[in-house]
C-alpha cells in the first residue's frame, strides 16, 4: 500500500544513533509517543486493522487505523475526515548496525482534501521538523538508560536473599548482554566436548545425569526469561514458584539426544540475549512478584 496522490505532502528525514530494531521497537509502542497535551492509544496491537485514539483537552477526540504494517520498514495511518483522509507514514532504514534513518511523509487524500490543506500545514507542517529531532532525541536517550540499568546490580530489596548467590557471579559494570553473549560460546564448548555416553553420568546414584542438568538449565533459562518478559511489559498480576523436581519428573532428559539438549540451550540463550538487548530504558526499573517473592 503506497501513500495516495495528494495536493499537501509533508516530508522530513533524521538519522538517529540506534539500531534499526530498537527505534521500530520503540516507536511503535503507541505508550511512548510524545507530543504534549495529546496522549494517545491504541485498542488492540499494533497491526494493521488496530484502531487509536489521540485525545487533546478540550478537543473532540480524534481516531485513526493502521493500514499497513511492514516490521522494522514501514507503517502507515490514515486519520478519516469528512470527505477526505490523512495519511502518516514512517519509515526506517538502517544506514549501519547503530543507525537508523526515519523518514515521516504526511499526505491528503478525498475529494474534499484541498479543504483541509491548511490546517494540515499548519498542524502538522509547522511542527515536523522538532517533531522528528525529539522522536530522535528520545531514541537515543531511552538506548542509553537502557545499556546504563544493564550494568547495575538489583538492589536488596529487588530480588530474595537466595538468588544473590546466583547474581554476585556476574561482573559488575559490564552490560548484562555482553555477559550472556560471552557465555554462549565458552558453554558451548564444555558442553560439546562430553561424548553422549558421558551424558548420562551421575555423579552419585539417585542424583541427576548431566543431561538432566542441562535440561534443568534450559527449563530455568525459559522460566527467569518469561517473567523478565512477564515484567517488563507492564503485567502487574503475580507469577507461580518454578518446581524443579516437577518440571524434571517430565522433561525425560535422559530420553532426549545430547546434541538436541545443547542446541534447545544455544536456541534458549540466543533468544533471551535478543530480549534483553531490545528492552527500553524503563523495562528494566520494573518489578514483579514471582514465587511469592519480589
Amino acid at each position: 500500500m503506497s501513500m495516495p496522490a495528494s495536493p499537501l505532502r509533508l516530508e522530513y528525514a533524521i538519522d538517529a544513533d540506534v539500531s534499526c530494531a530498537f527505534a521500530w521497537r520503540h516507536r511503535t509502542d503507541v505508550s511512548r509517543w510524545n507530543d504534549p497535551p495529546a496522549v494517545f492509544s491504541i485498542e488492540g496491537p499494533f497491526a494493521a486493522g488496530s484502531r487509536g485514539t489521540t485525545m487533546v483537552p478540550g478537543q473532540e477526540p480524534v481516531r485513526w487505523w493502521i493500514r499497513e504494517v511492514r516490521p522494522e520498514e514501514q507503517f502507515l495511518i490514515e486519520i478519516p475526515l469528512t470527505g477526505a483522509s490523512v495519511w502518516i507514514e514512517w519509515r526506517f532504514h538502517a544506514v549501519s548496525e547503530h543507525r537508523t534513518r526515519m523518514t515521516q511523509r504526511i499526505a491528503l487524500s478525498g475529494e474534499n482534501a484541498p479543504a483541509y490543506a491548511e490546517d494540515v500545514q499548519q498542524g502538522f507542517g509547522t511542527h515536523l521538523a522538532s517533531g522528528m529531532q525529539r522522536a530522535a532525541d528520545e531514541l537515543v536517550a531511552a538506548e542509553r538508560r537502557a545499556q546504563e540499568r544493564s550494568t547495575l546490580y538489583p538492589e536488596p530489596d529487588e530480588a530474595a536473599d537466595y538468588y544473590f548467590r546466583y547474581i554476585n557471579q556476574v561482573p559488575q559494570g559490564v552490560p548484562i548482554c555482553e555477559v550472556l553473549t560471552a557465555q554462549l560460546p565458552e558453554t558451548l564448548q564444555l558442553l560439546r566436548g562430553v561424548s553422549d555416553e558421558q551424558s548420562l553420568t551421575r555423579y552419585t546414584p539417585g542424583k541427576w545425569s548431566i543431561r538432566q542438568v542441562v535440561s534443568h538449565v534450559s527449563d530455568t533459562e525459559r522460566v527467569f526469561a518469561f517473567r523478565a518478559f512477564w515484567f517488563a511489559r507492564g503485567f502487574d498480576s503475580a507469577l507461580p514458584s518454578f518446581e524443579q523436581d516437577v518440571a524434571m519428573a517430565s522433561a525425560a532428559a535422559d530420553e532426549r539426544s545430547w546434541s538436541g539438549l545443547i542446541d534447545e540451550f544455544r536456541a534458549l540463550r540466543e533468544s533471551t540475549i535478543s530480549f534483553f538487548a531490545a528492552l527500553p530504558g524503563d523495562a528494566w526499573d520494573r518489578r514483579g512478584m514471582a514465587s511469592g517473592r519480589c
